[in-house]
């Protein structure tokens, strides 16, 4: 999963703006009512808004592309929204996954306070396709870049850097213990190869946080992170 973005809600609120992420990414939102709620409320609910003139409203989420023009792609692959928000007194949270190389999405819902008053949250997602990369030939004793693929649930040892790819064939959920005592730099991309993790999810943990927390979920198929060591904890690159 990409690292999360925050947008903070005030009293005078259109488009909050534009994001962009690749359609492999699971990124994760974080709108901050705090500016716009008084003291005393919280958001209790998420409702449905309008979409587009001539569309319908797809429920408290609304995912179609935002183009005042026929779109030069089929979209082939539909903004993906966690179906349930995280309420949590003042804030929102979300989830986006998929989505097609090349199209803009607008995603829109109403945050209802306990009071009754409501705030529409407009944002614009724009999806870029992964880049695509060739390496340098190099010198003939240049190593290439490591990779391991595991089964099951895993420590890595001291050192591990390079790809890892998850093929998991226990028919459960399991985990990836990061190396111990890493290096500034050690750098992991970690990925779902089986297509499963939805259902089977991966598990990382740390030893040292993982952006400020002890272990990090992947829950998507096909999911991938690419982590390295910044001597503090493991950031996501």
């Amino acid at each position: 999963m990409s690292g999360p973005t925050t947008y903070r809600v005030s009293e005078n609120v259109g488009v909050l703006g534009n994001s962009q992420k690749q359609h492999i990414d699971v990124r994760k939102y974080f709108f901050d009512f705090k500016r716009w709620l008084d003291r005393n409320e919280t958001i209790t609910r998420l409702s449905n808004f309008a979409a587009l003139p001539g569309q319908a409203a797809w429920g408290w989420q609304v995912d179609y592309p935002f183009a005042s023009e026929p779109l030069d792609v089929v979209d082939d692959f539909p903004l993906i929204l966690d179906e349930t928000a995280i309420l949590s007194g003042k804030t929102v949270s979300l989830m986006l996954a998929s989505g097609t190389p090349g199209v803009s999405y607008l995603v829109s819902f109403l945050a209802i306070a306990g009071t009754g008053r409501a705030k529409q949250v407009d944002i614009v997602v724009s999806v870029t396709p992964p880049p695509v990369t060739s390496p340098a030939p190099g010198p003939p004793d240049m190593p290439s870049v490591p990779s391991e693929t595991i089964y099951e649930t895993t420590e890595l040892p001291a050192g591990a850097a390079g790809y890892i790819y998850v093929n998991n064939n226990t028919l459960a959920p399991i985990s990836i213990t990061l190396p111990p005592t890493p290096g500034v730099g050690q750098t992991l991309t970690i990925k779902d190869i089986a297509g499963n993790a939805s259902t089977y999810p991966i598990t990382i943990i740390g030893g040292a946080d993982i952006e400020g927390e002890p272990t990090l979920t992947m829950g998507y198929n096909y999911n991938w992170v690419e982590i390295t060591f910044t001597g503090a904890e493991w950031v996501q690159v």
